[in-house]
């Protein structure tokens, strides 16, 4: 939402320069601050901004759904953290895969029908499915074998807000073992949690 960063899209080289010095003006700015650590918003809502086997890119670097900037956002941004001796973690939303018609919602239920809930207009993907908990552990995967991030944050890695029904009745009299729906739905989220957690120390102890 060029809420920090991009401010621009990147369509040619002087675009894509222009970008990437906006970036490192902000970095330059967070540097001459003494921060040491910046967390980057990689996977936006079943998008991200570095090229991927799993999932399209985002058009906030382009302005585009699913067009390339013309660089690795990603990895630029790691190189230029690096170079200031600042860490870069990857912030990875979860959970949300956004608008029922946008890239991302489209491409996951055309690839995984049964995955993803429609509450509203948007998309989810379904914390009880164990296939959500075996793909989140795959992007971050990808995200961790091909790039020296230096830490993985999970965002919205959890159910929807109570005003939001998310209708699992059925689901949780057939697999909730009696137990507490409460207890049930964060046993979902912790076996996801755990399957991540495990398969990026494999990667990277």
């Amino acid at each position: 939402g060029g809420l920090d960063w991009p401010r621009s899209y990147a369509r040619d080289a002087a675009s894509v320069a222009r970008q990437q010095r906006e970036l490192t003006d902000i970095l330059d700015r967070l540097q001459r601050a003494g921060i040491n650590t910046v967390l980057l918003q990689v996977r936006i809502r079943g998008t991200v901004i570095y090229p991927s086997l799993l999932e399209p890119v985002d058009g906030c670097l382009s302005g585009v759904p699913g067009k390339q900037p013309g660089y690795d956002a990603l990895q630029f941004a790691i190189d230029e953290c690096h170079q200031r001796g600042m860490e870069l973690h990857a912030w990875v939303v979860t959970i949300p895969v956004g608008k029922w018609s946008a890239t991302g919602c489209r491409e996951l239920r055309k690839k995984y029908p049964l995955l993803i809930k429609k509450i509203g207009n948007e998309g989810y993907m379904d914390p009880e499915n164990r296939q959500t908990a075996t793909y989140l552990a795959d992007i971050c995967d990808e995200i961790t074998r091909n790039y020296d991030v230096d830490g993985i944050h999970l965002d919205y890695i959890r159910y929807p807000e109570k005003e939001i029904a998310f209708n699992d009745a059925r689901t949780y009299a057939r697999y909730g073992g009696g137990k507490p729906k409460s207890e049930w739905r964060r046993d979902n989220v912790t076996r996801t949690v755990r399957l991540i957690h495990d398969t990026i120390k494999s990667v990277r102890p």
